[in-house]
């Protein structure tokens, strides 16, 4: 075993799932692991990837932002590169945790597709910059982290997909082919996290309900259904 392999699985073994829905990149990271400098590694470099990009951050300017010395930074991580595939990695595996929990919760494909659609905007809304820097630098990571990051996003995609493929052997929605539904609902939801703002007149939650109506026209299926289903799922996953 390499000194890379043997520092990463020292990393990952730092590494926990949450145990409550996080609010803000400082929560989410710092569900995520016991150590503060490695928490504060991740939010300085999310904040820079997002301002910057990959290629325009530096390790120098991570370490300035999370107020440390670079060889601080190198004390985590290898490379660069491990930084942002840490951040993308928690990022995708928070999100797909909390997307089957709330699949598990609802039998029924309607109210499950409602309550998908809605949390999937609202984590999209309120961490947007981890999710923006997990959308747009991607594919900046080599092959083997990329196609790590890529089994999550299957993940994501089968509950889409086959609560969409259920729901048409219900007759609850009308569609010609759930896959392409599937891709257009998923990147309608991820597309939050490059605009919105804490700024404007919708609350995540507000505008979660609104792309829950969205997508049940999208798919045919009764908007008094995804009303009924919405007030559930709201209940349900309060935070």
């Amino acid at each position: 075993m390499s000194d890379e392999d043997r520092k990463s699985q020292r990393l990952y073994a730092r590494l926990r799932p949450r145990t409550q829905f996080p609010r803000t990149p400082e929560e989410l990271f710092g569900a995520r692991t016991h150590v503060e400098s490695l928490r504060n590694i991740l939010v300085a470099a999310t904040e820079c990837f997002s301002d910057r990009g990959y290629h325009g951050s530096s390790t120098r300017d991570i370490a300035d932002r999370a107020n440390m010395s670079p060889a601080a930074v190198y004390t985590h991580f290898s490379t660069k590169e491990q930084v942002l595939f840490t951040i993308i990695r928690i990022v995708g595996e928070w999100i797909t945790e909390e997307l089957v929990s709330t699949a598990r919760s609802f039998p029924d494909p309607q109210e499950r597709l409602a309550a998908l659609v809605k949390l999937h905007v609202v984590c999209h809304a309120i961490m947007r910059r981890p999710l923006r820097v997990a959308t747009t630098e991607f594919r900046f990571l080599n092959a083997e982290y990329r196609q790590s990051i890529d089994d999550i996003g299957k993940e994501i995609e089968s509950l889409f997909c086959d609560t969409l493929v259920e729901g048409c052997k219900a007759k609850c929605f009308d569609i010609a082919d759930p896959r392409i539904m599937c891709t257009s609902i998923l990147a309608l939801c991820s597309s939050v996290a490059r605009w919105f703002s804490d700024t404007g007149a919708l609350t995540p939650d507000a505008l979660g309900e609104q792309y829950t109506h969205i997508v049940f026209r999208m798919v045919g299926a009764d908007a008094n259904m995804a009303a009924a289903s919405k007030v559930r799922a709201a209940g349900s996953r309060q935070r």
